[in-house]
C-alpha cells in the first residue's frame, strides 16, 4: 500500500490518493472512517508495464483527524491502516517531519528496518501517525 510507513500513514493533502499494486483485475475500493470503516469509495486501475496500479482518492476529510482505512480489489483485502490529516492552516504549532532512506525489503536488511520501527515506537508510541505530520522516504521501496 502507499501513503507509506509500514504500519502508519501520514496524510497531507485534502484528497489523498491511496495507491497499491497487486496485479489483480477488479474495482479498487477503499473503506475508511474515523471510528469504523463506514465510508466507501472506488477508483481506477492502470497498467504500467507488467504491473497493475490501483488508486482511490479519499474525499471529505477533516483537518487534524485520525482515520482508518483498508483497501480491497477482488478477493484481496488489506489490513486496516491509520493516518492523520494535517491541522487547519490557522493552527500554530510545530510540524514534525520524519525522513528515512531506502528501506529495501530484502531479508538481509529487514532486521534493520524492524529495529528502526521498534525504536520509533518506543520513543513515540504505537500511534506514529499522531506524532509526525509528514513522513518521506528518500529511496525506493523494494
Amino acid at each position: 500500500m502507499w501513503l507509506y510507513f509500514n504500519q502508519s500513514r501520514i496524510c497531507k493533502v485534502k484528497q489523498p490518493k491511496v495507491s497499491w499494486s497487486i496485479g489483480e483485475e477488479g474495482v479498487p475500493t477503499v473503506e475508511y472512517g474515523t471510528t469504523d470503516l463506514n465510508l466507501t469509495v472506488t477508483g481506477t486501475t492502470k497498467s504500467v508495464g507488467s504491473l497493475k496500479w490501483s488508486g482511490v482518492r479519499l474525499t471529505g476529510l477533516s483537518p487534524d483527524t485520525e482515520y482508518q482505512y483498508r483497501c480491497r480489489i477482488g478477493d484481496n483485502i488489506s489490513e486496516v491502516y491509520k493516518f492523520r490529516t494535517l491541522p487547519d492552516k490557522n493552527v500554530s504549532r510545530k510540524i514534525r517531519f520524519l525522513s528515512f532512506g531506502d528501506s529495501h525489503e530484502a531479508s538481509s536488511v529487514t532486521p534493520v528496518r524492524e529495529a528502526a520501527l521498534k525504536f520509533l515506537k518506543q520513543e513515540f508510541g504505537e500511534d506514529l501517525q499522531n506524532h509526525f505530520d509528514f513522513i518521506t522516504c528518500t529511496g525506493d521501496i523494494i
